[in-house]
């Protein structure tokens, strides 16, 4: 018998009972061969198909009718408006905008530059009045004239504000950054002292007069007899550290007796 699952033909060796197969142990009886062609689809499951294919393009035309009908339409182009070329003016137009600019009281290189430029107006529409063609040539001479008067006071303020730095620079550098005293006055002011090792600086002020700084330097230090003794000494020294003179309070005021005195013998 063979077998109709795996066509195995049995032999009389075959120790398997007789109902079952001995490759694949099927029994024979309750096998069935399937069929090679499918069962048939019933015509119900047709129907519905094309049923629900007809509702949903059904929906999708009422969904894109009410959409169609939602959508906000584009706003329609806006025209551009160009402006009219403004109209030339007329020659007595332009002769009394001269006019007015002559009659101000300060004129300018603005107002000479409108000038030139109404002028010019003129020049070119009417090319037979030679008036208005010089009277362009002798604006623009004058407005040379007044921007290099203009650049000189540039050049000669600039150099003014660099003198300035350059003399700024020159008086700080003669001061101390640490107490403010006057870098070449100091060592003057020790040399002249009974005791420079007690020299110790208070206060110095400086004021400045034409080329001239003046410096008031304000210390303390011993005196012959041990005592500290306050003393202002002044000088006068120039930008480039020239000195020219120092003098001392005490000398001032022992100067100043000795005239006193002087007076008082003369008057006698």
């Amino acid at each position: 018998m063979q077998c109709p699952k795996c066509s195995y033909i049995r032999i009389a060796t075959d120790h398997a009972l007789s109902g079952i197969c001995p490759r694949c142990g099927i029994v024979y009886a309750k096998y069935c061969v399937p069929n090679s062609q499918p069962p048939p689809i019933p015509l119900e499951n047709d129907y519905r198909f094309w049923g629900t294919a007809v509702a949903v393009i059904f929906l999708l035309v009422i969904f894109y009718s009410i959409s169609k009908k939602t959508e906000t339409p584009e706003p329609a182009p806006i025209a551009r408006v160009v402006a009219p070329a403004p109209k030339p003016m007329a020659e007595a137009e332009i002769l009394e905008k001269i006019v007015n600019i002559e009659e101000l009281s300060g004129i300018g290189v603005e107002e000479f530059r409108e000038m030139r430029r109404l002028y010019s107006m003129l020049a070119q529409s009417n090319k037979t009045i030679k008036m208005y063609q010089q009277k362009v040539i002798e604006l623009d001479a004058q407005i040379a004239k007044m921007d290099a008067e203009d650049a000189a006071e540039d050049a000669v303020y600039a150099a003014k504000q660099q003198a300035l730095k350059v003399r700024e620079a020159s008086i700080k550098k003669q001061f101390s950054g640490w107490d403010g005293s006057h870098i070449l006055f100091t060592p003057m002011i020790k040399s002249m002292m009974k005791n420079p090792d007690s020299y110790e600086h208070v206060e110095t002020r400086w004021w400045t007069q034409k080329d001239y700084i003046y410096v008031e330097t304000t210390y303390r230090g011993t005196n012959s007899f041990g005592a500290i003794v306050p003393t202002i000494s002044g000088a006068r020294f120039t930008i480039r550290w020239k000195v020219f003179r120092v003098r001392s309070r005490l000398m001032m005021l022992a100067t100043l007796l000795a005239k006193v005195a002087a007076r008082s013998r003369a008057s006698c």
